[in-house]
């Protein structure tokens, strides 16, 4: 659910990806397979800082939702 609604955040945000990437700290290298789903796998910080600069909250949700 998180990958997912990153994605659509980012595609979303009318900047490109490699501005994302830029204004998140995170290696464009690391965010293109992400954002293509040829990944799915990514860290928790590398989350909060795409949540960051896409204006989202990242917060815990209920166990089992």
């Amino acid at each position: 659910m998180l990958a997912e609604t990153l994605r659509k955040s980012i595609k979303a945000d009318g900047r490109s990806l490699l501005a994302i990437a830029n204004a998140a700290g995170v290696a464009y290298q690391s965010l293109h397979p992400f954002y293509n789903r040829q990944r799915d796998d990514i860290t928790l910080g590398t989350a909060a800082r795409l949540c960051a600069a896409l204006g989202l909250e990242l917060r815990p949700g209920k166990k089992g939702r």
